[in-house]
């Protein structure tokens, strides 16, 4: 199934056809230096600096020409206004409030609103700080890939955000 995932990627970034596969195809490390070889394909977030999420290098937005600073902006907009009602709330409120769960669903919501209006789709891969990716919006083809990136790697987990 390995090379089942590399060749998918290939299809998606047709780019890397031209990149020879890592050495240690299993490896999800390595997986993420192959796919970003040669333009940011697959980006990660620090939950702890959200607003260093690398919209700013992922060559999908940029090649769609997506007004990247108005995306941070909105996402920094509805962050703050999520620590405001945070301020807001009783202690009770407070822990019960999972922030990380929040500043996610603020992050990859409004990547995924503009990934639409493009015919892109976000995948995300759990870890213990996500990455994500845009693809084309191509079911079938979502799936095999998240098929074989799922069979290749037992410690994270490829899934279509939606």
């Amino acid at each position: 199934m390995t090379t089942a995932l590399y060749s998918l990627c290939q299809q998606v970034f047709p780019e890397l056809v031209q990149v020879p596969y890592p050495i240690h195809t299993q490896d999800f490390y390595q997986f993420i230096n192959w796919v970003n070889t040669l333009h940011s394909n697959i980006q990660y977030v620090e939950l702890k600096e959200y607003y260093d999420n690398d919209t700013n290098k992922c060559y999908q937005l940029q090649q769609a020409q997506v007004d990247i600073e108005q995306l941070n902006n909105r996402i920094e907009v509805e962050v703050e206004q999520l620590f405001a009602e945070y301020a807001d709330s009783t202690p009770e409120q407070q822990n019960e409030t999972d922030f990380a769960e929040h500043i996610y669903s603020i992050l990859f919501d409004n990547i995924y609103a503009v990934a639409e209006q493009h015919g892109l789709a976000l995948l995300l891969i759990s870890n213990e700080n996500p990455y994500w990716m845009l693809v084309p919006d191509q079911t079938e083809q979502i799936n095999r890939l998240i098929e074989a990136f799922n069979a290749t790697f037992s410690d994270v987990e490829l899934y279509h955000y939606v």
